[in-house]
This record gives structure tokens, C-alpha cells and sequence, in this order.
């Protein structure tokens, strides 16, 4: 199994919602870790603080004295904030409120399955894979970092494709051009950001972007940018919405599940009142000209399947040509030149997309165009632990924590259904398979549709925090974020 655990954690805040450092705070004190350190540096430090008083004023758990020193992070110093908490036993019931029904909320899951991890030092997560039960990962207690993951499985493409994805939405895994990426956006104070589909779908904006500008240093004791307009071509909604409608027999496909975490993605930005200067905008007209190139992609394949059944008939194999689906690139960078013929603002102005193709098309174009390179799927090897940034010295990182709700959320949306096997049964969870309401995606609310009893009878016994005390906080939080 991992690393042990050590008797104090250090959170570093970096640019994630409040409501999740809370979360996490309370994840460690539930582990039977009784001080826990939260870190910032820079501008981050509002964001600690408010966690900090989130935590005295919910939670009871006092604040020690903070520490502000200088952290030097690889080229760049930085001022650091250190605020200590001290665990002390509270006073009100341990589960209390508790959703009865299969719909059980992101603190919920986090705390229950975060506690069992730590209780049974491991976790093992198996999946549904062309039709079998196939075991995905292992995951491992780490005193360090909380936990790590291993694949378990065969190294087949396909199926690590899926994985990394998973991980990289949920900010395991990092871009290899990540440093390169933040280090030019923060060259200027104020930013307009075009960007692709494939930039929502992959979360790479919340879970990835902004946490980096808000450790780069460009200019000595002043954050850059301090002002981000992120800038959405209708055409990205337009191939957003198509994917959503994707289903068979009723439940969204593998596609549409994505396509909903890419409609979350937007909502995220849009709603988060803690992401200080950062506002989006919705650009350009409907074009039929999409909704034409959809309908004749549906033909082309229904005539490929066709062909392919007929084929089958004749006791052959189907030989059937297939052009690449449209995707609608140059439409998207059309809107956002024209966006920018409409305003006055020439510097700080990039086109980000993950498609190295469509992003040397932009800059042929004339667009300050930038490639986000996605993490290759030959990443997913031996034991993978959440990104780490080495102090200068190497004696110290910072760490960029990941929630194992948040993980075990992003597996669910990539998948359609994890099992984890306990010796108290198999716990079973899906997501929103049918696209009921953005509502669920925005709050990202699971289904557990077996093994709940159990898991909240293991919590009653061995927790510390009381759930219905957490949901209470974290959505007064949340909601206040999207009203």
C-alpha cells in the first residue's frame, strides 16, 4: 500500500473554488490528522483566508497564528501566507440530513469515499469496457499527497485515451506545455482568450489554466493577468449542443457525457463570483450552415452502416470510406476574428486551442494562436500521484491537490458507471445518464445505486465531520456562486 500518513497536511490554494479547499481541509480532519497548514502565495492568499474563515465560522475550527514568509517556486519569489487549523472534537452529530435517496452530492461522495480510502489504506475502481468488467485503477493512501492512482489494466489505446482524459479533466495529469502556456498569456495585464471546443471539454480553463497564471510570476509583487475576457464562438456552443444530443436508446453516449462536463465547464466560469477579473462572453450569430453539415453527417453515416450491414449479408467484410466529420474550425476562428475587428484592444490577444492542426491554420490566419498540448496517453504509467512544482532547492513543492470526489467524478462522466468492491458489498455510481438537467453537471451530483446504506453506516461509525454540516456550507457557497 502507500505512505502512511503524517500528523499534519500543508493545503497549497491555488485557483479552484473555496468550497473545495474547505472540503479538503475537512477530508484530512476526518483522516485523523489534526493540523492542517493552508498555503498560498500572492494573490491567492484572499482565497485562503476566506477558507480559513469559512472554517472558524462553520466548522469551529479556529485559525492559528499565520506566518508570511518568501517562497522561491523554481525561477519566480513569491510573498507566502501559512494559516495552521487545530482539529478539535465538535459538538454536532456526525451524519446528519443525509440525502436518502440514490442522488448524493459532491461533499457527500468526497467525504464518505475519502474516509474509506483512508480507513482501507486502498481502493480498487473496475468499469464497464466493450461490455465486460474491467479493472481500471488502484488507488493507493499517500501521506504526502493524499493518494495516488495505478492503471491496472491491459495497454490498450483506446481505453488509456479514455483514462487520460479523465485525469487530465480532473487535474491529475498536466500539459508538458503548461509552464510555456502560462508564462505568455501572463505577459500582459489585461487578456482576451478565444477558445476552441476542445478547450471545454477537457476542463482545461478551471482545472488547469488559471490555477498556473496564479503561481507564474512575471511581474515582482504584481499577478498578471488582472484581467481575462474568455471569449466563446457560438460555433464551440453549437458543437457543445450537438454533442449533448448524442444518445442511444435514451442515455447519452460517451460523447454526450462530455459534451454536458463541456457545458459545465462554461457555466463554471461564467458563475464562479471567487474567479476575481475573469468574465466570459458568447460571440457571433447562429450559422445554418452547422446545423446543414450535422444533418449531412448523419447521412453519410447512416449510408456507412449500411454498407457495412449489407456487406455482412454478402459473407464479406464492408471496406466503407469515411471523411473526417467537419468540425465547424474555421467557423470558429471566423467568429473570433470578427469579435476582434469590433473592438479596439490589440495586445494580449490568443486563440487556445488543443488541435495542432486549427492552431496553425489561426496563425496563418493572422491569430496570436496557442497550442495546449494534452498530456499523450503513454502518461498513464506505474504509480501517478497529483502534479507537484518544486520549490527552488528542491526541499520543498507546492501541490496541486486533487479531491478524490473530484477524480472519482470525473472517471464516472468519462465511463457512465464505476464499481468499487468493499467488504461491506460493491458500491455502484453513475452520473446523469440521461441529460435530466444541466443542474446535476453544475452541482455534480452521483448516482449511487448500490452500496449507500453501507458506506453511510461505515461513516457514522469511523467520521468526523459531520455530512450534513458540509453539504449545508458548501452549497450556501456554490449557490451563491451561480444565482
Amino acid at each position: 500500500m502507500g505512505k502512511s500518513l503524517e500528523s499534519f497536511h500543508v493545503i497549497d490554494v491555488c485557483a479552484a473554488p473555496t468550497a473545495e479547499y474547505v472540503l479538503e481541509v475537512l477530508a484530512w480532519f476526518n483522516r485523523r490528522i489534526n493540523e492542517v497548514f493552508i498555503r498560498a502565495i500572492d494573490e491567492n492568499s484572499s482565497r485562503a483566508m476566506k477558507t480559513s474563515f469559512i472554517l472558524s465560522h462553520h466548522f469551529s475550527i479556529t485559525p492559528g497564528v499565520p506566518r508570511i514568509f518568501d517562497l522561491e517556486l523554481e525561477d519566480f519569489g513569491f510573498s507566502c501566507l501559512e494559516i495552521p487549523h487545530v482539529f478539535k472534537e465538535a459538538s454536532y452529530p456526525q451524519v446528519d440530513s443525509l440525502t436518502t435517496n440514490e442522488v448524493v452530492e459532491f461533499p457527500e461522495y468526497h467525504l464518505l469515499l475519502d474516509l474509506l480510502l483512508a480507513k482501507r489504506e486502498g481502493l480498487e475502481i473496475y468499469i464497464l469496457w466493450k461490455g465486460h468488467e474491467a479493472h481500471l485503477l488502484t488507488v493507493e493512501v499517500d501521506g504526502i499527497t493524499g493518494y495516488a492512482v495505478e492503471y491496472k489494466g491491459e495497454r490498450e489505446r483506446d481505453l488509456l485515451n479514455s483514462l487520460t482524459s479523465a485525469l487530465y479533466r480532473c487535474g491529475f495529469l498536466l500539459s508538458p506545455y503548461w509552464k510555456e502556456v502560462a508564462l505568455k498569456i501572463s505577459q500582459f495585464d489585461d487578456v482576451i482568450l478565444g477558445v476552441d471546443t476542445n478547450i471545454l471539454l477537457a476542463a482545461t480553463l478551471t482545472e488547469h489554466l488559471f490555477n498556473h497564471l496564479s503561481i507564474t510570476d512575471v511581474k515582482k509583487y504584481v499577478s498578471t493577468p488582472n484581467w481575462l475576457l474568455v471569449v466563446v464562438p457560438s460555433a464551440v456552443m453549437h458543437e457543445l449542443e450537438q454533442g449533448a444530443n448524442l444518445r442511444e436508446r435514451g442515455y447519452l453516449t460517451d460523447k454526450g457525457r462530455v459534451s454536458y462536463r463541456g457545458l459545465q465547464e462554461i457555466l463554471d466560469i461564467d458563475r464562479r463570483q471567487d474567479l476575481s477579473g475573469v468574465s466570459l462572453l458568447i460571440v457571433g450569430e447562429s450559422n445554418p450552415v452547422l446545423d446543414t453539415r450535422v444533418e449531412l453527417r448523419r447521412l453519410r453515416e447512416e449510408i456507412g452502416k449500411g454498407a457495412k450491414v449489407l456487406a455482412e449479408v454478402a459473407g464479406g467484410k464492408a471496406v466503407v470510406w469515411q471523411s473526417k466529420p467537419s468540425s465547424g474550425d474555421m467557423i470558429i476562428r471566423d467568429q473570433f476574428k470578427h469579435f476582434l475587428k469590433q473592438i479596439d484592444f490589440h495586445k494580449g490577444l490568443y486563440f487556445l486551442t488543443s488541435d495542432k492542426s486549427n492552431a496553425a491554420l489561426a496563425r496563418a490566419e493572422g491569430l496570436n494562436s496557442i497550442y495546449y498540448r494534452f498530456p499523450p496517453w503513454q502518461s498513464i504509467r506505474g504509480t501517478i500521484g497529483p502534479p507537484t512544482i518544486p520549490c527552488k532547492g528542491g526541499a520543498e513543492k507546492l501541490l496541486l491537490e486533487v479531491p478524490l470526489g473530484k477524480l472519482i467524478y470525473e472517471l464516472v462522466v468519462q465511463f457512465g458507471l464505476i464499481k468499487i468492491p468493499t467488504e461491506f458489498g460493491k458500491i455502484v455510481i453513475a452520473c446523469d445518464q440521461k441529460g435530466e438537467t444541466l443542474d446535476h453537471w453544475t452541482f455534480r451530483d452521483l448516482w449511487f445505486t448500490n452500496g449507500l446504506e453501507s458506506l453511510v453506516d461505515f461513516y457514522k461509525k469511523e467520521g468526523r465531520i459531520s455530512l450534513g454540516l458540509a453539504r449545508s456550507v458548501w452549497r450556501q457557497l456554490v449557490e451563491r456562486e451561480v444565482e
